[in-house]
């Protein structure tokens, strides 16, 4: 594969860069969370444009399996990721951001 098979378009890069701008939205109106990236004079647009790290795990797109059973039991072969309240099993305080949008794509 010579090209990731996301982020190829115009309307993909519109459909990411409104999602994180929402959420950045949400996040710095509490002041108890601290963002470390981006930083606070940066936009969504900004940080899209200029992003070069590796997407390994920045998940812009993904799905993480919700349910009651904490897949550490199970060495991450059965179980679920996020308990029904979107806690990650195994931390004290992340919590996994469920974020829908519309693909890019037509």
């Amino acid at each position: 594969m010579t090209q990731t098979p996301w982020a190829n378009t115009e309307d993909d890069i519109a459909a990411i860069t409104a999602t994180i701008s929402s959420l950045l939205v949400a996040l710095r109106a509490d002041p108890q969370i601290t963002m470390i990236s981006p930083p606070a004079n940066e936009t969504a647009a900004e940080f899209v444009a200029t992003y070069t790290g590796a997407r390994g795990s920045n998940h812009w797109l993904g799905t993480a399996r919700m349910g009651l059973i904490d897949g550490r039991m199970f060495n991450g072969l059965r179980g679920d990721v996020v308990d029904t309240r979107a806690k990650v099993y195994g931390t004290e305080n992340l919590v996994s951001y469920i974020l829908l949008w519309m693909s890019g794509e037509s």
